[in-house]
């Protein structure tokens, strides 16, 4: 449920319709939204696509970006889009979620439209257990960049959980807090080997124009002001 700021009218004073409209869609303003969407990479490995190479059961990427639900994947090192058939079972030593996913040793996304955006989850997994098993973890460095030129940056370490034979566990998801809100861009990063990205939960910061708001409050002003002079 959105929090939304509440002025303290006086008592009586919203059973009047016109203040009633204004105050409505002043709130309306203040209210912060994301419109969010869930990114997936299913049926992609193998397709072909713009800057992409099919190789069977996956597609790559050699230092170059690629479009996919509204936001932009750039990398200078290879992506792929790996499908089931490369990693076909919980058995395998490689990531397994029954869908096709990205694998990449850096990503940055951006917004096709250029709008601040905000993140809520993704998944996340190890490439192989070998380099887990050999170092305990796999780190990976997520940072955002806000749109007032400020950053937000987390740690999430990965274990090697995808090598065993429980259904469902190779992936781990990262849940954000309010630090990656009204991003213009957002770097996921491992500087040690690849790791795989799925259903990314991302979507627009719809954030209210500060002369809307500027109107809206010189009209609610205006009609408190008539109200008293009216009860003079």
């Amino acid at each position: 449920m959105l929090d939304v700021w509440k002025p303290n009218f006086p008592e009586g004073i919203m059973n009047k319709p016109a203040i009633r409209t204004i105050a409505s869609t002043l709130f309306a303003c203040f209210a912060i939204t994301a419109n969010a969407t869930v990114i997936d990479f299913n049926n992609l490995a193998g397709t072909a696509a713009p800057n992409g190479y099919q190789g069977g059961s996956y597609t790559y990427f050699l230092n170059s970006s690629f479009s996919q639900g509204g936001y932009t994947f750039s990398s200078n090192n290879t992506q792929y889009w790996i499908g089931t058939a490369y990693s076909n079972s919980d058995y395998s030593d490689l990531p397994y979620n029954g869908t096709d996913y990205l694998l990449a040793t850096n990503v940055t996304i951006t917004s096709n439209t250029h709008q601040p955006f905000s993140l809520n989850s993704v998944d996340l997994g190890s490439w192989g257990s070998w380099f887990v098993r050999g170092y305990g973890s796999l780190p990976l460095l997520i940072t955002g960049q806000h749109a007032d030129g400020s950053t937000a940056s987390a740690t999430f370490s990965l274990t090697g959980i995808n090598y065993n034979s429980v259904t469902g566990n190779d992936f781990e998801r990262f849940t954000s807090g309010a630090a990656f809100k009204n991003l213009t861009s957002l770097r996921i990063s491992s500087d040690s080997t690849y790791f795989t990205m799925d259903n990314l939960d991302i979507g627009a910061s719809n954030v209210p124009e500060p002369g809307s708001l500027a109107l809206l409050g010189l009209g609610m002003t205006g009609l408190l002001a008539a109200r008293r002079r009216k009860q003079a």
